[in-house]
């Protein structure tokens, strides 16, 4: 049984056939990982070496957007002062 074939049975909407094509689009890196006990199946070791990054950039994100509306609020306020004088 091929899982070339299996394709053909299923929805292709579906989770296992989208898994599937997954599969079949990365075979020489699994067949890399079978044959080579040094290669990591996961990349855990590099998400955790770029969580920092992603953390600070999201940090700064949340900020400017604090300014952001802060600003916007201001200008909410100083239009509506100007229409009521």
């Amino acid at each position: 049984m091929k899982w070339e074939d299996e394709l053909t049975r299923i929805s292709g909407k579906s989770k296992l056939a989208e898994a599937i094509r997954y599969g079949l689009s990365r075979k020489s890196e699994f067949k890399r990982f079978l044959d080579d006990g040094r290669v990591d199946i996961d990349n855990n070791s590099v998400e955790r070496a770029i969580r920092p990054q992603t953390i600070t950039r999201n940090y700064v994100l949340l900020r400017i957007m604090c300014r952001i509306h802060q600003l916007l609020a201001t200008i909410v306020r100083f239009t509506v002062v100007c229409d009521a004088a």
